[in-house]
């Protein structure tokens, strides 16, 4: 018998998008106030051994970059953008200065972009190079970047 680990989610549901919010957030919770990961860090006890409790781990930031706030890097010459932040959690996110290919890539998410209007102002913003090249009213929506074959010589 053979099992199919490559198996893939077709849809993505708002309780995904929760359960993997909490499971960062209680991470995060874990480490106290300094909001550091030790790489001697037991999470049975919640305590750290061997001295070291300002190592900042590097799965920590994949986790927010590439599950939670989606950006998936290629080997082509595009990215794919699939936050799965729950919508009503944050009320912006800045996830910019990436060198990507070459190019300097800068997303932001912000619902009120211009405090003394009224209304929803939900927009998810993604510039290339000080372009914007895509935009979308919707958080949890999948976009597929490409990047043109010339980069910026500045």
């Amino acid at each position: 018998m053979r099992l199919n680990t490559k198996r893939k989610k077709k849809k993505i549901t708002e309780t995904d998008r929760e359960q993997i919010y909490d499971l960062i957030e209680k991470l995060v919770s874990m480490h106290g106030e300094q909001r550091n990961i030790g790489e001697w860090y037991i999470p049975g006890n919640g305590k750290e051994f061997g001295g070291v409790k300002d190592y900042f781990h590097s799965t920590f930031p994949d986790m927010l970059i590439e599950d939670l706030l989606g950006f998936t890097a290629s080997h082509k010459n595009e990215f794919v953008l699939q936050p799965l932040l729950p919508g009503n959690k944050w009320n912006f996110f800045y996830l910019g200065n990436i060198l990507y290919h070459g190019r300097n890539i800068y997303i932001i998410w912000k619902k009120d972009w211009m405090p003394k209007k009224k209304g929803d102002q939900s927009l998810l913003c993604i510039w290339i190079d000080d372009k914007l090249v895509a935009k979308s009213d919707t958080l949890n929506i999948k976009l597929k970047i490409k990047l043109n074959s010339n980069p910026n010589p500045n």
